[in-house]
């Protein structure tokens, strides 16, 4: 018959069977405390992630905000410079236009006044007033500024005068057919350059190819006759602080070159 092992009292209690009461009350308080801290604890994290959650859609909503905001500004900017295209091109053809009829005009006055029978000099062409880049300077201006495809060029008369005015415009159209990315903005020219005399193309410092172009620039324009000269310095303390943000001055996006047209 087998036998039947009868349990030892407070074995199944193993450790705490040898705890007194004192002992065991104690472990059993702390063991509440512990307890409650956990649910505290708990109720405490829940709440925190609830309010950064508030928060962080809050943060996301003021983000998604600011970035339509920025693509309203930049549609803007986009409008109005297609708007400053638009003018300049009409400039450019109303300055086209008043070169064609003067050159009309003098011709004309040329064959109307009597010439005399013998004269060892010959007779000078009539001479139009103000400047303007003859059809050969054009071709060689385009010439020279073919590598600089797609650059940002500001063009812009300062003062504007008729002169510089047309001027600037002619210039506008050279760069153009060279595949410049140029327009016309007589603010920007008297912002950045100031009046002046001449044309001074005015570049960012330290970017090459900006460098590059103002003075390919003024001097395909200084062998053409007229007064030219490149001068850095263009939107300096904006450049440092991009530089300091980490944005190369070589980078592409520094490549700006305004170009003023003085009197």
């Amino acid at each position: 018959m087998a036998l039947i092992k009868q349990q030892q009292p407070g074995k199944g209690m193993w450790p705490f069977q040898t705890m007194s009461l004192p002992t065991a009350t104690a472990w059993a308080d702390a063991a509440g405390l512990a307890l409650l801290a956990c649910v505290i604890c708990a109720a405490v994290a829940t709440f925190v992630l609830v309010q950064t959650a508030k928060v962080k859609e809050q943060r996301w909503s003021e983000a998604a905000t600011q970035a339509r905001e920025q693509v309203g500004t930049l549609q803007r900017e986009l409008n109005s410079a297609r708007a400053a295209a638009t003018d300049a091109t009409t400039r450019a053809a109303a300055a086209t236009d008043e070169l064609t009829r003067a050159k009309a005009a003098g011709a004309m006055t040329g064959a109307a006044q009597p010439q005399p029978a013998t004269t060892d000099a010959k007779a000078e062409p009539p001479r139009l007033s103000g400047r303007a880049l003859s059809d050969e300077q054009v071709q060689g201006l385009v010439r020279r500024m073919a590598p600089f495809t797609h650059q940002h060029i500001t063009v812009g008369a300062s003062p504007v005068t008729l002169e510089s005015g047309r001027f600037a415009d002619q210039l506008v159209l050279a760069l153009r057919a060279a595949g410049v990315s140029a327009e016309r903005s007589d603010s920007s020219a008297g912002i950045q350059v100031g009046g002046t005399h001449g044309v001074v193309a005015r570049y960012v410092t330290g970017n090459q190819r900006s460098e590059q172009f103002a003075k390919s620039l003024t001097e395909e324009l200084s062998a053409d006759g007229f007064a030219a000269r490149a001068m850095n310095g263009l939107v300096e303390e904006i450049m440092q602080a991009l530089v300091k943000q980490g944005r190369p001055i070589n980078d592409p996006a520094n490549e700006w070159v305004v170009v003023a047209i003085g009197d």
